[in-house]
């Protein structure tokens, strides 16, 4: 599978770079408060899309759950489902989404420190 542009996958780190200037054609290096609010968007559009079990391009999410995972307690105590997949088991990885950085026109949004070995 092909790695996404400007895609950043460590296990400190998953991350996604959006050179803003290249998508909307527009300088907005000096523009940090509207960058948030685009970064933002995104934050939401991913959290929002997880919810309605979607992954990149609308695709439904397929069951990661491993065999252990799914007959887990907190699998159970959390009212989990094999077949129903929205990336949420305490809700703090998706949450821990957020806009990281904006500099010279590359807004960066993803997943930083406790959280990013499990995105990983």
């Amino acid at each position: 599978m092909a790695k996404a542009p400007g895609l950043i996958v460590d296990e400190d780190l998953v991350a996604q770079e959006f050179d803003l200037e290249e998508l909307l054609g527009v300088d907005l290096s000096n523009e940090e408060s509207l960058a948030e609010e685009i970064g933002q968007d995104i934050v939401d559009f991913i959290q929002e899309r997880a919810a309605n079990g979607q992954g990149i391009g609308g695709k439904e999410l397929r069951s990661p759950y491993s065999k252990a995972y799914s007959k887990s307690i907190e699998f159970e105590l959390f009212g989990k489902s094999e077949d129903e997949v929205n990336m949420r088991l305490t809700g703090d990885m998706l949450d821990s989404i957020e806009v990281l950085g904006f500099d010279n026109n590359v807004l960066t949004v993803g997943i930083s420190g406790a959280e990013a070995p499990k995105a990983h």
